[in-house]
């Protein structure tokens, strides 16, 4: 589905030019559009993560986040800084993961031992 039918589902036939003036008429809403671009773009990462495959994590990103430019980048306003609001929130969800499945291995190492 394209993403700014994702952002405006209640706006039949919306284009990105159409997007681009509903958003700068109401530049108010643009933490919440970025919030809910980034759950969307990042909801299939949340719960998957392996510590001996974080190599194939960041390689994920870098080829999504080209994708994305290329797809919607013209969607949004530069100084929105979309990508980089993506990047960063993935980078806080890769360490949450990494955090608990470090912690569950210590915790399985502690009670075998």
């Amino acid at each position: 589905m394209p993403l700014e039918k994702l952002l405006f589902p209640d706006l039949p036939g919306t284009t990105v030019i159409e997007c681009k003036m509903l958003v700068s008429a109401h530049s108010h809403c643009s933490c919440c559009i970025c919030t809910t671009c980034c759950d969307q773009f990042l909801s299939c990462i949340k719960q998957v993560a392996w510590l001996d495959k974080i190599d194939r994590r960041y390689a994920w990103i870098k080829r999504a986040l080209v994708e994305f430019e290329e797809k919607h980048g013209k969607l949004f306003p530069e100084s929105w800084e979309v990508s980089e609001r993506i990047c960063v929130e993935f980078c806080h969800i890769t360490r949450s993961v990494s955090l608990i499945i470090i912690t569950l291995l210590l915790i399985t190492c502690v009670l075998e031992s």
